[in-house]
């Protein structure tokens, strides 16, 4: 299957796949904001991909943390990039 570059993203979805989300959300309706945690599972599609990018768009992200057995998490590093007025921003 012909892979098709989606020009309003940023993800690389050709390289990294997010087979699973699961979302723990608290609203708080006065601020008009969500708080909360996301966990994703993903599995490599390219061998030599080494990240996943997501689309993201006003995000206020305080840590990620990573597990290869979904019980044992440390901490490691993101990035937020700059933000794009049509794009949002990659988060890597």
């Amino acid at each position: 299957m012909l892979a098709v570059h989606d020009v309003h993203s940023l993800s690389n979805p050709q390289q990294v796949r997010v087979t699973t989300l699961e979302l723990d959300l608290h609203v708080h309706f006065d601020l008009k904001t969500l708080s909360g945690t996301a966990m994703l599972g993903f599995t490599p599609i390219e061998p030599s991909a080494s990240v996943l990018v997501l689309d993201t768009r006003d995000l206020l992200i305080d840590k990620a943390e990573i597990s290869e057995n979904g019980t044992r998490w440390q901490e490691t590093k993101f990035e937020l990039a700059k933000p794009d007025p049509i794009l949002g921003a990659a988060l890597s």
